[in-house]
């Protein structure tokens, strides 16, 4: 419940991540995976650094602030992928013993966290890598595979380019372009879309 509290995020991310610590610890001291925390619990605390809610203050410090949970965010989806490789080195295929198994909402949690840091130029760039990394997922086993871009993942992409060509539009350099490049990129994971459902996925 504090993953979607409405206090200051400062507050309810800190307490969703205790939650989560105390988890890792009861883990850590019974030695029962079964008391750890499980893919859920990492999952509603990405949704807690994804909302994009920064508090008060400046809005240098508020956009800082959304920066800072989209990084939190992005560690923790990797040290999820990490646990996962361990456990499946340690327990095979036994799905019983392998609790923490990185999906589609996790990546998403990720990409949104990204996409809601709006004055970060370096935004769109991490979005699309996450973007590929889920493709890749998909790529490597298309059948099993728990991690599958949907059109959440395309659309906060789009998104985040959007806003991307938007700032730049307002605010031209001499060595840009006004926003056209991120323009042209909205448009191409539009047609990609169009493809995918083209050929029925």
């Amino acid at each position: 419940c504090w993953a979607n509290s409405l206090e200051d995020p400062n507050i309810y991310v800190a307490r969703t991540e205790r939650w989560l610590n105390k988890l890792m610890q009861l883990q850590k001291e019974t030695s029962m995976d079964e008391l750890g925390p499980n893919t859920q619990s990492f999952n509603i605390f990405l949704h807690a650094l994804s909302r994009g809610r920064s508090g008060g203050g400046s809005r240098r410090s508020r956009e800082d602030s959304r920066t800072a949970q989209a990084k939190r965010a992005q560690q923790l989806l990797q040290y999820m992928i990490n646990q996962h490789q361990r456990d499946q080195q340690e327990h095979g295929d036994d799905d019983e013993k392998i609790r923490i198994v990185p999906n589609t909402e996790s990546f998403n949690y990720v990409i949104r966290a990204w996409s809601r840091c709006r004055k970060t130029d370096v935004a769109p760039k991490i979005v699309m890598d996450i973007l590929r990394q889920m493709e890749q997922y998909q790529r490597d086993d298309p059948v099993n595979s728990v991690v599958q871009p949907d059109n959440f993942s395309y659309c906060m992409a789009m998104d985040t380019w959007s806003n991307a060509a938007g700032r730049k539009a307002l605010h031209p350099r001499a060595d840009a372009h006004s926003g056209l490049y991120e323009a042209q990129q909205v448009e191409l994971i539009l047609k990609y879309m169009h493809d995918l459902y083209s050929v029925g996925h």
